[in-house]
């Protein structure tokens, strides 16, 4: 999953943070949410990428295991 498989709201809170370096209060004035909102919407999206991640790492491990055990 990229950035851009995220629901909009999180895609858009993730792209201000880490892409465009806006604080977390300077997010929720911009599009008119809380700072808690924001702060709980960058969790669940760095939650979902890592979450991703780590599956791809894993089906990786088991795809190189695989090609390891075939000689």
């Amino acid at each position: 999953m990229d950035h851009c498989q995220l629901p909009k709201r999180q895609r858009e809170v993730v792209m201000l943070r880490y892409y465009e370096n806006f604080k977390t209060d300077e997010i929720a004035v911009l599009i008119g949410i809380s700072e808690k909102t924001v702060r709980n919407t960058l969790f669940n999206a760095m939650m979902s990428l890592r979450i991703h991640s780590n599956l791809h790492k894993a089906s990786m491990a088991v795809a190189i295991l695989f090609f390891l055990l075939s000689f």
